[in-house]
């Protein structure tokens, strides 16, 4: 199975710590972090990774952009992103007046339901999408379903 390298890329430094001390505990991992757009999607070039986490809402480039750049290289379109978000979350991105996101349904948590999870990232071309908070459950059942165990 070898060693999985995942990316985090986001602004919150407490956030990306916190992440990665939950990731490193599920196994044989390693965690490489960015702290902007820009630099993440460097790191992501440079890297090649398994996974990236990528917040949506950062200083120098924006995660839609850095996804949008990902996707079109050749080099990294295959890489597996989810879409990590505060302030709301999905409904707080600029994509939020599709019909769509008007129907999002919430679980019994007030979270959004998976399927709709499925429906935002698909509509950023991302494999998953979570609104932060997040638990550390939600965490791993992605990691699981992406990378599967290791």
């Amino acid at each position: 199975m070898g060693k999985k390298k995942i990316i985090i890329i986001d602004d919150e430094k407490a956030f990306c710590e916190l992440m990665k001390e939950v990731l490193q505990k599920m196994g044989d991992v390693e965690i490489l972090t960015a702290y902007d757009g820009v630099s993440g999607r460097d790191l992501v070039v440079e890297q090649n990774p398994d996974l990236v986490f990528l917040d949506y809402v950062m200083p120098k480039m924006r995660g839609e952009s850095v996804l949008r750049l990902l996707k079109e290289d050749p080099k990294t379109k295959d890489i597996p992103i989810v879409i990590i978000s505060g302030s709301g979350g999905a409904t707080s991105m600029p994509y939020a007046d599709i019909k769509e996101f008007e129907k999002l349904r919430l679980d019994e948590k007030g979270k959004i339901s998976y399927q709709d999870r499925q429906m935002v990232a698909k509509t950023f071309g991302a494999v998953d999408f979570l609104g932060k908070p997040f638990s550390k459950k939600d965490l791993e059942e992605i990691v699981h379903r992406v990378l599967g165990e290791f």
